[in-house]
């Protein structure tokens, strides 16, 4: 009997939301790591950024490694770099320890992110493929939210450990599921071959760039959320694992709100409405949950109305993309995402430091937001000139 596709999609989901719960540990563990290391605000939101560091290169070979040697082994490949890149630094109050060892284990989460993308369209090719990528996509805020409510206890009872080995042990739970479980899908007779993968052409490649600062921006102002949120509600007054539980509201709510926004948007026609009025109403959210005094509510308003646009922006390179362009086009585009989620902590990490306060990284989140939406107009305008 051959497995079924929904359990490889079960195995697919719990890897890859050990790279949400590993990226989001540095956030959550934060107050841990300046007790240990005596970092700054700074040195948290370069440790966040230096995850997608390896993405800006390896996002384009990603798909080439893939197909070179198999889907599965460099998906291993990716675990085991996330294992190597959280223990070491777990043992080390040596800051350059930290730094690499966080690049490391951000080179395996863009292999598996590649990879694992291309393993999902490979199982559900021809049916549920929507179904599928919308669940899939979901393992990522889902990692975020587990680490939200899991790190903050570690992090106190245990110190740098505690922050540490539980993203390890994910990763290690992800590996062990690839290699016991995983295979690839039964080889469909007559399948057409792939076509050779070209360059976009200039229109399409500038279009390209511009979706990719959408996305990139988007994500970046959703990321200052769980990025800087806990230590804000932390200086409110919250314990941290009360602020980590306010903040992973937002989380669990995109659990939601990502499928209904695709839904919608190709239900009623309206998907670049949907991005506009997204990307407006999570800014205001953004601000709201900074002064509100009902900071559940404004949180999981936040999560409600973030995940709407997920779909249609992920469809703006598709729809300019001939097919022997989607696979290094697709790669442009995640290397331009990378690049804009290494500046973003980054920038917010200086804001707090030279303020003295997590508020403002974390209302620069409105500031991202505003960017995607200029990106998103400048996408519109370059389409309606180039005529596609």
């Amino acid at each position: 009997m051959g497995l079924s596709p929904w359990l490889i999609l079960a195995v697919l989901f719990v890897a890859r939301s050990s790279m949400g719960f590993q990226h989001q540990s540095i956030a959550s563990g934060a107050p841990a790591l300046q007790d240990g290391l005596g970092l700054g605000w700074d040195q948290i939101g370069l440790l966040m950024g230096a995850y997608f560091m390896a993405g800006m290169a390896l996002a384009p070979p990603a798909g080439v490694l893939g197909a070179r040697f198999g889907s599965r082994a460099v998906t291993l490949a990716g675990l085991a770099l996330m294992m190597l890149g959280g223990l070491a630094p777990a043992f080390s109050t040596a800051w350059p320890v930290h730094l690499v060892g966080r690049i490391v284990a951000g080179t395996g989460g863009v292999l598996i992110t590649v990879v694992m993308t291309k393993m999902v369209a490979d199982w559900f090719a021809g049916r549920n493929i929507a179904t599928a990528m919308g669940i899939f996509v979901n393992a990522w805020p889902v990692g975020l939210a587990v680490a939200l409510l899991a790190i903050p206890p570690f992090g106190q009872a245990a110190g740098l450990p505690g922050v540490m080995l539980p993203g390890v042990a994910y990763a290690a739970l992800g590996f062990a599921l690839i290699a016991l479980v995983y295979r690839d899908p039964p080889a469909q007779a007559g399948a057409p071959a792939a076509p050779a993968q070209e360059w976009p052409d200039r229109p399409a490649f500038i279009l390209t760039l511009l979706a990719a600062a959408v996305w990139g921006w988007f994500n970046a102002g959703f990321s200052m959320v769980f990025g800087f949120g806990p230590a804000m509600l932390a200086a409110d007054g919250m314990t941290p694992l009360a602020a980590g539980s306010t903040v992973s509201l937002a989380l669990w709510c995109t659990i939601l709100s990502v499928p209904a926004g695709g839904y919608f948007a190709d239900r009623f026609g309206i998907p670049r409405a949907t991005i506009v009025a997204a990307a407006i109403l999570t800014g205001l959210s953004i601000m709201l949950a900074s002064t509100t005094a009902y900071p559940a509510v404004a949180f999981a308003v936040l999560g409600l109305v973030v995940g709407l646009p997920a779909g249609p922006i992920m469809a703006l390179p598709t729809r300019v993309l001939a097919l022997d362009q989607r696979a290094k086009g697709m790669g442009v585009f995640y290397a331009v995402y990378y690049l804009i989620m290494v500046i973003a902590p980054i920038v917010a990490g200086w804001l707090a430091t030279r303020t003295g306060s997590a508020r403002l990284a974390f209302q620069s989140g409105a500031l991202f937001m505003a960017l995607a939406l200029a990106s998103f107009g400048a996408y519109l305008v370059y389409l309606k000139r180039s005529g596609r």
